[in-house]
Order: C-alpha cells, then sequence, then structure tokens
C-alpha cells in the first residue's frame, strides 16, 4: 500500500480567521447600505431601516465587528458610493443634517453588540434587555438630533428628528429581541 504525504494547508488559521472576519464585515456593511433604500420620506432626516440594521449587526456580528461594518459603512458614504437612503451619494452627508444619526450608528452598534454579548453569558430579563435597547437607541437618536439641531434649532430638531422616530424604533427593539430570543434559544 502506498503512502502520500500529509499536505499542510497553505492558509493558515489566522489568514482564514483575517478572511473570514473581512467579509462579515463587508457584508455588514453591504446589509446597512441595503437597509437604508427601505425609506419612508420625512423631512428633515427619512425614516429608514438603518437602525433595525445596525441592532441586527450588533447582534449578529458582536460589538467589534459590528462597529467595523458601520465605520465600513460611513466610509462607503464618505467615498461617494450611493448607500444612503434612495440610493444617494454624498461624500458630505457626514457633517450634514443627518451626519449626528450616521455616527451615532457607531455609538447604537458598540453598546447594542456590548449588551447582546454580556446577555447571551447572563440572564437578563426581557424588560431590562427591552428597556436597556431602548435608551441605546435614544441615545443613537438624542446623538443626531443635537446634530440636526445645530442647523434647525433644538425645537425644531426634536420634533423632526427625535418624536417622530420613536415608536418605529420601539418596534425596531421589540423585534431585533425577539431574533436575539430565537438566537439564544
Amino acid at each position: 500500500m502506498k503512502s502520500y504525504p500529509i499536505v499542510q494547508n497553505p492558509i493558515s488559521s489566522q489568514t482564514f480567521k483575517l478572511a473570514k472576519d473581512t467579509l462579515q464585515i463587508a457584508a455588514g456593511a453591504l446589509f446597512l447600505s441595503l437597509a437604508s433604500q427601505v425609506t419612508i420620506p420625512l423631512s428633515p432626516v427619512p425614516l429608514t431601516m438603518q437602525t433595525f440594521a445596525v441592532m441586527v449587526l450588533a447582534l449578529t456580528l458582536g460589538s467589534v465587528k459590528g462597529t467595523l461594518a458601520v465605520v465600513a459603512y460611513l466610509i462607503e458614504t464618505m467615498i461617494g458610493l450611493p448607500v444612503l437612503a434612495n440610493a444617494a451619494s454624498s461624500p458630505l452627508a457626514i457633517v450634514g443634517l443627518r451626519g449626528g444619526y450616521l455616527f451615532g450608528f457607531i455609538a447604537q452598534c458598540y453598546l447594542a453588540g456590548s449588551l447582546f454579548e454580556k446577555a447571551s453569558s447572563k440572564v437578563i430579563s426581557y424588560t431590562t434587555l427591552l428597556v436597556s435597547l431602548l435608551m441605546i437607541s435614544a441615545l443613537q437618536m438624542f446623538l443626531g438630533t443635537l446634530w440636526l439641531s445645530s442647523f434647525i434649532g433644538l425645537n425644531q430638531a426634536l420634533m423632526a428628528g427625535f418624536v417622530p422616530f420613536i415608536p418605529g424604533e420601539f418596534l425596531k427593539c421589540v423585534f431585533v429581541l425577539g431574533l436575539f430570543k430565537k438566537k439564544t434559544v
């Protein structure tokens, strides 16, 4: 019987992990750009599924890779790719009316990812998770509203950039928590 030499895998496990992580981050950025296309036009900030996508990225990729996917999305925005709502291409969106909401995605993803990572190893009540996720979403909206207020004033920013989004954020948080429960069961 003839024996064959064992061939070493030329791709190290570290290289494979880096490639896998990079693909997950790129797919996350693509998912976020697709979610931005689901839009209800409001002025001055449209209602999109971006915050839902950010929370799903936090849930599925975790705090670090999810946040890197959001940063990749923001880089795509800054280089002019059509990844914003309605396939808009606006490299200056980061410093425009919606810039605070876009940067708020970073905080939202990292904090929600950290919450899900902790919750998966501990028993945390549904109510505590929901309130925590709502507070994280409120922080993201507050950052956006604060930024927007420098353009249109605080009262108008609250009425146009915060209040109309509360019911949708609540529903998005409830749905994401449903996905979290299915993931942990």
